[in-house]
């Protein structure tokens, strides 16, 4: 495992390149793969390495605009994120994976990375007109309100 310079970050890059090496060109069909990835993180997936019990955090939905964010905890404490974004005119989105390169060492450091990753989505796709209301939508949910009821 590699930390990156950030000691919330987790990189196991190399341990996964190795999996995949060791399966081969179709090591994602391979259960045994997905198997020793999932061990390598610590947490319970599908068959295709997809972690279950994943928490979803709407960021946006409205106006043919959405944004999710998706974090799963390992067994050893790290998260894995994933995310879901879409314009009327363009999209991307994917689950939290074993095979997911980097993971976060605390709920608070996943959450950011992934709400970066759908600003840089927006930042890329958006149409000009949309980005003021993305970006002011998305920054009223960067930090957490309490709930005082």
């Amino acid at each position: 495992m590699k930390e990156q310079f950030n000691t919330n970050v987790i990189d196991h890059s190399q341990e996964l390149q190795a999996i995949k090496d060791k399966y081969g060109e179709r090591f994602h069909h391979e259960p045994k793969a997905t198997q020793e990835a999932a061990e390598l993180w610590g947490i319970e997936t599908n068959k295709c390495g997809v972690c279950r019990n994943i928490t979803t955090e709407v960021l946006i939905d409205e106006k043919r605009i959405t944004a999710e964010i998706y974090l799963a905890r390992t067994t050893k404490n790290y998260w894995l994120t994933g995310i879901s974004a879409h314009t009327s005119l363009s999209g991307t989105g994917y689950a939290p994976s074993v095979w997911d390169r980097t993971g976060y060492t605390s709920y608070d450091a996943a959450r950011k990375q992934a709400i970066q990753k759908v600003k840089d989505f927006f930042s890329r796709s958006a149409l000009e007109k949309e980005k003021s209301f993305i970006f002011s939508k998305i920054s009223e949910k960067e930090t957490p309100q309490l709930s005082l009821f």
